[in-house]
């Protein structure tokens, strides 16, 4: 992730225009947590849900800045889906389970919550960890893992149906 100033700058210089960077690059940030990558996704997102458009080299919002954040939750959405989209089937699996656990969580409680074998479990949450949808805690026990975006654990609770939920919270 980038810092803030430095994040407003790469917005700045990928919208062409300073002042509409000003007023979404803070929202940007705060729900891209600074990374580049899902912020790029974001605005390609909102290019394509034509609430952007370019007009004398710059991308600027066909609503007002103001009304074009409305549609950046929704645009957000969607590049989180293209990220995990990606991910191997063992990996999906256990997605779910892991952020209804929480932030953070322990392999022992990941493996009895699962319906998945343990070397399934086991391939799933190295695939998780390769692709950095997870990373391992320091400074605790071994077997400790926490999402590496609490926004992408955020996105993956919001998106399970309730009777998903329930099923999974037993």
């Amino acid at each position: 992730p980038l810092k803030q100033a430095d994040f407003e700058r790469l917005i700045a210089s990928i919208l062409g225009d300073e002042e509409g960077a000003a007023q979404i690059a803070p929202l940007l940030y705060r729900e891209t947590e600074g990374n580049p990558a899902f912020a790029f996704e974001a605005l390609k997102g909102l290019v394509e849900a034509h609430a952007l458009t370019e007009k004398g080299g710059a991308w600027v919002p066909t609503v007002s800045w103001h009304n074009l954040t409305a549609t950046l939750p929704r645009s957000l959405r969607e590049a989180y889906r293209r990220r995990l989209r990606v991910l191997p089937a063992e990996a999906l699996e256990l997605l779910p389970v892991a952020a209804l656990l929480g932030v953070e969580f322990n392999y022992q409680e990941l493996l009895r919550c699962t319906s998945q074998a343990e070397t399934n479990t086991l391939q799933g949450l190295d695939e998780l960890l390769a692709y950095n949808v997870l990373r391992p805690t320091h400074g605790r026990r071994q077997g400790q893992f926490a999402f590496a975006s609490p926004q992408v654990r955020r996105h993956i609770v919001q998106e399970l149906s309730f009777g998903r939920r329930k099923k999974l919270h037993r």
